[in-house]
């Protein structure tokens, strides 16, 4: 089995030289995750992901028809060629760790898609790949890889946002608006009654003894 056998030949396509927002466009329309660029004469220039567009505009702080495809497509793509056997493509698959790659004619111009979801159809429907190969090949992809050794960048601001800075000791201290916190509740009274005082104790046995002291 070849990569001709299995690829997806409807792939939407944009050239190297269009924005974001129209590769954006592309994916929305056809209900897929990447898109391919490619240059005048067909030949593949790149690919491009939704991933790619979604950290292209939150580290630039541009729109996407702000943002050229040539700044943010993964270039060289990694593609196959159209006769390659299946057990090339998976090698390519756990190699680049990608989940999709596109499919060329030996002068490079673009004929289809190739993605790891079709390989897992293919094995599911027909059971025409060994499960152990479709694994494996899930697992490389999915393998960790090594930490950037670029500093993260600060989301880019936009004009007139405000900022919003926290500190522990805005933490720690109490919100402005919250409620105050409810008086003291008074103690109910007692269920015995109170010892009568001296004075009342007295003035009782005066009148039991008729006013004589």
């Amino acid at each position: 089995m070849r990569a001709a056998d299995l690829m997806s030949r409807s792939v939407r396509s944009c050239h190297v030289e269009d924005r974001c927002d129209v590769a954006a466009r592309h994916m929305w329309d056809g209900d897929c995750g990447c898109v391919v660029v490619t240059r005048t004469d067909g030949t593949v220039a790149g690919i491009v992901t939704d991933r790619d567009l979604c950290m292209a505009s939150w580290t630039t702080g541009k729109s996407l028809g702000e943002i050229p495809v040539r700044g943010v497509m993964a270039s060289p793509a990694r593609a196959v060629l159209v006769s390659d056997p299946l057990d090339a493509v998976l090698e390519t698959f756990s190699k680049e760790q990608v989940n999709r790659v596109p499919v060329v004619d030996p002068r490079g111009v673009l004929v289809g898609l190739l993605s790891i979801a079709d390989v897992i159809r293919l094995h599911a429907e027909q059971k025409a790949i060994p499960a152990e190969s479709v694994l494996k090949t899930i697992a490389a992809i999915r393998r960790p890889r090594r930490a950037a050794t670029l500093a993260l960048p600060a989301p880019a601001q936009r004009v007139g946002e405000p900022t919003v800075s926290i500190t522990p000791q805005a933490i720690a201290a109490p919100c402005a608006t919250s409620p105050a916190a409810p008086p003291a509740q008074k103690s109910a009274p007692s269920a015995t009654p109170a010892a009568p005082s001296t004075a009342a104790s007295n003035k009782n046995k005066a009148r039991k003894n008729g006013g004589r002291r």
